[in-house]
């Protein structure tokens, strides 16, 4: 019989946690210091040993964070998961939680889940994020930690903040995991990185990444807006000083910035992103996110990729066919989007495509759309969709291929949005009753979807493989088929799906580069 309050020894000191039917569950576990005082804006130190045994049977609180606001198109992750407001505490956000059916037994392989919301919001101890489920239902281990946000977490002021503190919290997370996970059942040497949305970004980051180097064996990024292009240090440092002005500081009295209560520098934050908000119809970026170039990420990470980062390191990575809906949906400029506004942005994401074939080609798509549909359509692919296909095609020119998913089932009311895929992993619907892409929906439709995709993921999580049965043959990503998972009512693999959107949004670099690799293999 299992123990009812299990106790595990850390290399900080002991926790205690609790049984959760068949998972024994270990909450807010610190990974990190508290990042307040010298370490407000600072790399994430070890935490404190502590004396005695901790209890572990609660979430730790969020990283501060402004409330969700529906006016604001930068809030739409909130919107979307339906999840109640959380406890925020700047001084013990840096914790994590395991789900492991055992702490003893045969190792298990681990999945170290990333939360998204744009580098803006969230928190593990969302509801939605719970990992009981899947860890129980596919026998392995589920971490979810918490990371800075916001200017606290991605803020650039030289000698203050160096920026992307909040990437290297996830590398801390996946630190504590090495030294940790064998005491919680989980097997160290089977390490999958994963996250959603900004989480997938961190994922795939984290592959070209020298901090990160033998921390984790497996990626699967889920949704990653990787066509957002990351600041440079000097992007970064413009923005920061932009930012230091709605403080009422300068460079010079950025240290001031130490001493301010959290509250404050969010409120400031959130003027930063109206702002921003104003000027970035189309492209949902917020104002500061991962930095190419300052500490933990040496530099853009498609490049990075392209060029055969982490050659050992397993991919499995997609999106959901209607990412942008929701983004588009609650902005209020986009009642103003007009074709000659679209011709606009696509010359800005993609220069080398001519603007008004692609427009014609996406409204040609949807008979009827709105304009800001069409916008949808074509941002989801340029921000989304094709990105990951060239994460795949990167990952197959060198020699280690990966597989690609493309998740079609349709919310009657967003369609196949952004994180519509997140209820399908964790196996836990009832937690998104009070999101609107599960407005009437019957569970008992959507589950079938959600087990075999499950399934799939553990097994990549457990091989590198997401082959397993239920599932039509997985081939792996290659350049002569492109093979893609398509999870909707009926699961089929399809060859291309994204061919004639990959041939006109793609850089001419890029579709050369392409010839020449399909040449090689001799189609």
């Amino acid at each position: 019989m299992n123990d009812p309050n299990p106790v595990v020894t850390t290399k900080q000191g002991a926790v205690q946690g609790n049984w959760d039917g068949r998972v024994a569950c270990f909450l807010g576990v610190p990974f990190a210091a508290a990042p307040v005082g010298d370490l407000r804006f600072a790399a994430p130190q070890p935490p404190a040993r502590w004396h005695g045994v901790r209890p572990a049977t609660a979430f730790g609180p969020a990283a501060p964070q402004p409330p969700a606001n529906p006016a604001r198109p930068a809030d739409a992750m909130q919107l979307l998961t339906g999840s109640p407001a959380l406890a925020q505490a700047e001084d013990n956000c840096l914790t994590l939680n395991v789900w492991t059916p055992g702490v003893t037994g045969k190792p298990r392989a681990v999945l170290v889940w990333i939360h998204g919301s744009g580098w803006l919001s969230g928190a593990s101890a969302w509801p939605g994020y719970h990992g009981r489920n899947l860890a129980a239902a596919e026998d392995i281990v589920v971490v979810t930690p918490n990371y800075r946000l916001g200017p606290l977490g991605f803020l650039r002021v030289p000698g203050i903040a160096e920026g992307n503190m909040g990437f290297l919290d996830a590398i801390s997370a996946l630190r504590w995991v090495q030294e940790n996970i064998a005491d919680f059942g989980g097997d160290p040497d089977r390490v999958t990185v994963a996250g959603q949305s900004g989480g997938a970004v961190t994922s795939v980051a984290l592959l070209s990444s020298p901090s990160a180097t033998g921390l984790f064996h497996r990626v699967f990024a889920q949704s990653g807006p990787l066509g957002i292009e990351m600041p440079s240090p000097q992007e970064a440092e413009q923005t920061g000083e932009e930012y230091l002005r709605l403080l009422g500081l300068s460079v010079a009295t950025a240290h001031r910035m130490r001493d301010l209560p959290a509250e404050e520098l969010i409120t400031a934050y959130q003027r930063l992103v109206a702002d921003s908000g104003r000027r970035r119809i189309g492209a949902p970026a917020p104002p500061m996110h991962p930095i190419a170039g300052a500490p933990g990420l040496p530099g853009p990470v498609l490049p990075a990729v392209a060029t055969g980062a982490a050659p050992g390191i397993d991919v499995l990575i997609g999106a959901t066919a209607e990412e942008m809906n929701p983004f588009l949906a609650i902005d209020p400029a986009s009642a103003a989007i007009t074709r000659d506004t679209i011709l606009q942005i696509v010359e800005r994401l993609a220069p080398d495509a001519a603007p008004q074939a692609v427009y014609d080609h996406y409204a040609a798509r949807r008979p009827g759309a709105s304009a800001s549909q069409v916008l949808a359509d074509i941002t989801t692919d340029r921000l989304v969709r094709l990105p990951a296909l060239q994460v795949a095609e990167a990952r197959a020119r060198h020699g280690h291929p990966g597989f690609v998913y493309q998740v079609d089932w349709r919310s009657p009311t967003l369609g196949a949005c952004h994180t519509v895929d997140i209820p399908l992993l964790f196996g836990n619907l009832p937690a998104w009753s009070a999101s609107p892409m599960f407005r009437d929906v019957d569970p008992a439709g959507v589950e079938p979807i959600g087990h075999t995709f499950r399934r799939a993921v553990a097994a990549f999580v457990r091989t590198g493989n997401p082959n397993t049965p239920g599932v039509p043959v997985w081939e792996a990503y290659s350049e002569l088929r492109r093979c893609t998972m398509r999870f909707d009512t009926l699961v089929t693999a399809a060859n291309d799906p994204a061919y004639s959107e990959r041939r006109m949004l793609l850089s001419s670099r890029q579709r050369s580069s392409e010839r020449t690799e399909t040449s090689k293999d001799g189609s």
